[in-house]
């Protein structure tokens, strides 16, 4: 009886051991890189808060986030469909691409507000002429003879892309949500997204 229950004391320790050991290594090596995440987008958003409506037009705002490895980011500028002047900065993580989008009247912030979406699914195909001219520059760019000889042309040694770059979809992708969120799409393109932040309006501080 007593090696009995002795076995049954030994299969609940490796079973407990077993357990924690998977846990540990979930956090390790998937949840700990969400956990870094999830405090890299906390950290954009208290960055985005503190802009404030009505300030004068500078040079391009972009975020300084801390964390190792920080989120890929590309920022521009341009006009809405409306004639609306515009900033955008684009933050992309693994599992998400977060849209800063400033807008302007009379050289001063009108509007600010931040938008999220999943990541590109596999095999996206640009929908907007902006994605796809985007997505057909970066084919381009991928090919080593064709960026060997852009940076020769400009005296630039070659460097080879680093390690995960975009691929032409992804790329695709960023440009055509961009342009959803800045008003330059003409629908949603079936884009899931959602807006996580807006600036509030004088008539929402009284």
């Amino acid at each position: 009886m007593s090696q009995l229950r002795r076995l049954q004391f030994g299969l609940r320790a490796v079973l407990v051991v077993t357990t924690v050991a998977a846990v540990a290594s979930w956090v390790y090596w998937i949840g700990w890189d969400r956990w870094q995440w999830h405090l890299q987008k906390q950290d954009l958003l208290e960055q985005v808060t503190q802009l404030k409506l009505g300030e004068p037009m500078t040079a391009d705002w972009r975020p300084t986030i801390a964390g190792s490895p920080p989120p890929f980011i590309i920022s521009g500028s341009g006009y809405s469909q409306e004639g609306i002047y515009f900033k955008h900065v684009a933050c992309r993580w693994p599992d998400e691409l977060y849209v800063v989008v400033i807008r302007y009247e009379d050289s001063r912030s009108a509007g600010i507000e931040v938008f999220a979406s999943p990541s590109a699914p596999k095999g996206y195909a640009a929908k907007t002429l902006r994605g796809q001219l985007d997505a057909e520059n970066r084919a381009k760019w991928s090919d080593e003879k064709f960026r060997a000889a852009a940076l020769a042309s400009h005296g630039i040694p070659y460097v080879a892309e680093p390690e995960g770059s975009d691929s032409p979809g992804q790329t695709g992708y960023w440009s055509d949500f961009i342009e959803l969120v800045t008003g330059n799409a003409k629908e949603e393109m079936g884009f899931e997204y959602r807006r996580i932040y807006a600036a509030p309006t004088k008539a929402s501080d009284d």
